[in-house]
Order: structure tokens, then sequence, then C-alpha cells
């Protein structure tokens, strides 16, 4: 049996998932190498490999996608999660629209190139976000129309309007559901005080399965198998005792994870992608 080779794709070769890839990759007897974007269209791959995409997309630069499209063209090299997938929820206003048309409770959400301001289509108090971000960096909380407004002209004159806009909806809690393969693994519940927050600077506490709502649950697995992402962070905002779906990650930060579960989300990922069926 030949053994799969694992590759990495990332434009940083020092973020600490890749070297928890890495560390269980060896645990399992495998080869993890990590690759730039550009080395997609140098190295040869074969149906044997694995490509595993790293790549967040935050800077709205696609040419890992494309390469990636490219390998799949010519090759059958399992890539996870696949371009179409990727570029299908990379952007936060594709990412409505797919729970939108699922059914699921979701923020109305607009672009911020779209909003009107003589007639709004929102009422205040808002949250703002990057069209493409994670961690929450660049997230802006506004209490009135008017701040809104000026936010808006000060993009407006660098020509950078890439922003979505959300009411504000004051949550009592916000959970990660860590997708892998269709299951959920369990759920980290953030400890969110502040209105618009840094991920890195909430603590968590980590909620098995077992003790998760069915509905949010059979919810999660439903969405998740639409999306075609073979693993995703989902994260859903609890408020009055309804589940309200925020976004889903393609490229999911796990040490987190791990810390407060316990759980080899590095080695769950790789076995069930290597797994021969």
């Amino acid at each position: 049996m030949v053994k799969p080779n694992i590759f990495l794709v990332s434009k940083n070769n020092h973020l600490p998932t890749l070297s928890r890839f890495q560390e269980e990759a060896q645990a399992l007897g495998l080869s993890a190498q990590i690759i730039t974007v550009e080395q997609l269209s140098q190295l040869d791959f074969s149906e044997h490999d694995f490509i595993i995409n790293r790549v967040t997309g935050i800077t709205y630069d696609d040419e890992d996608l494309v390469r990636l499209r490219e390998i799949q063209k010519r090759t059958k090299t399992t890539i996870c999660n696949t371009p179409n997938a990727t570029l299908s929820f990379r952007d936060k206003s594709k990412q409505y629209n797919f729970l939108l048309n699922q059914g699921v409770n979701t923020p109305q959400t607009l672009g911020l190139w779209e909003f009107n301001f003589n007639n709004p289509q929102l009422n205040p108090p808002y949250i703002i976000k990057p069209l493409r971000g994670n961690k929450g960096i660049g997230v802006e909380y506004f209490e009135t129309l008017a701040e809104l407004k000026n936010f808006h002209m000060e993009k407006l004159a660098i020509e950078d309007l890439r922003y979505i806009v959300q009411p504000y909806i004051q949550k009592q809690s916000e959970l990660r559901l860590f997708m892998i393969n269709g299951e959920l693994i369990g759920a980290l519940e953030k400890d969110v005080q502040d209105k618009v927050c840094n991920a890195s600077r909430v603590e968590c506490r980590f909620i098995e399965r077992s003790n998760l709502d069915e509905k949010l649950i059979a919810i999660s697995i439903a969405i998740t198998k639409a999306s075609e992402l073979f693993y995703t962070g989902i994260d859903v905002m609890v408020f009055n005792e309804q589940y309200i779906f925020l976004e889903m990650n393609t490229s999911p930060g796990f040490m987190e994870f791990e810390k407060y579960s316990g759980i080899n989300i590095a080695k769950k990922i790789l076995k069930n992608l290597t797994r021969d069926d």
C-alpha cells in the first residue's frame, strides 16, 4: 500500500496549526510538508496525495484556489477543503446567502457598498465586519446611523467598501462548533462580555456533543453537508433561546479547541481525510 503524502498550503509557515498537523502526521507514519501557493504549480501531485489548504483568503487573493482547480483538472489528488467550496464561503456576504437559503436563523446582512443611508434597510445599532476576516479583527460597533455614515465616508475615500453591515444583537452566549467529515465534534462556548472583542482574548469552556441540543446538532450537520466543506468551524449566537448562525469558516483554527476540549483535532482531520473507505 502506498502511504499518502500530506501537503499543507499556507502563506505563513510558522502557524501553530501547521506544526500540529506535522506532529500528528509523523505519529501516524505519514509525511506532511508545508508548501507555498506558488509551489502548487511547481510540484507533481498524484492520487495518493492529500492537500490541506490553510490559506484564509483574508487578503482577497484567491490565487491558491486558481492553482488548486488546475490540480483538480489533471489529477485525482484529494483537496481539503475543495476550491469550489472554499470560494463559496470566503466572503461573509456569500455565507449569509447560503445560510439564508438553508432556512436557518441568521442576521440580516448588507454589503457596506449597498447600504442606503437615505432609506436605511437596517436600524441601529450596527456591527460592521470585514467582508473577509477572522479572529474578530476589524470588527466595529456603531451606536448610530451617523457613526456608520462616517465610517462609510472614510472607506469610500480610500475606495475600500469591503465590509458587511449587520444589526447588533445582544447575545446571551456564542458557540464555535467544530465539524469534521460531517460529524459534530463538540463546541466551545465563548465568554463574550464586550460588544466587539478579539478572539484571542476570549475565555472558553468546552461542551461535549452529548450535552448539546439535538436541534442544534441536526441543523449543523445538515448545513455542513450542504456546504460540501470537509471540515469547518461554525459560529452560532444564542439569543432568546434561539440559535442564530453567524459564519462558517473554511480554514478554522483549532489550537483553542484542542486546549479546552482535550480532543486531538489535527489527528481527527488527518485520519478522516486519509482513511480508505
